[in-house]
């Protein structure tokens, strides 16, 4: 009997866990959906409100892409992917610094208690972005 890791279905990459929803290496969903699976707009912005269209204050907002099912879209800007628990939050990096961490006042929240108030800063760059823990 062979005890087999289970794989990403897009990548083939080892996973840690069968039951994980993203794979970490290509960040493409673990279900069973088409590959070809038509492109998601942007629902909802952080916080909950509707995404402003066009360019403008709300380019800095952070926007999810969630299909119905709950599984990831598939952006085509640079994005981090967070796991809480079985959901999974897929948030646009933009142009300009982003905080992330458990206080309120972050740019990107996370209530994990293995998080701290003040967690990390993501920066842009030439090259694409930089995630610094800011050490508290």
């Amino acid at each position: 009997m062979t005890n087999a890791s289970p794989k990403c279905i897009h990548c083939g990459a080892r996973l840690s866990r069968s039951n994980l929803a993203v794979c970490a290496v290509c960040g493409k969903s673990q279900s069973e959906q088409p590959v070809n699976a038509p492109a998601v707009s942007p629902v909802a912005s952080f916080g909950g409100q509707p995404a402003a269209p066009g360019p403008g204050p709300s380019t800095r907002r952070l926007t999810e892409f969630l299909t119905k099912e709950g599984t990831v879209a598939e952006p085509q800007e640079p994005t981090l992917l967070v796991q809480d628990g079985g959901a999974v939050h897929t948030y646009l990096l933009g142009d300009e610094p982003l905080t992330f961490g458990r206080a309120p006042s972050n740019d990107i929240v996370c209530p994990a208690r293995v998080v701290s108030s003040r967690h990390a800063r993501i920066d842009p760059s030439d090259s694409g972005h930089t995630i610094t823990d800011v050490g508290s």
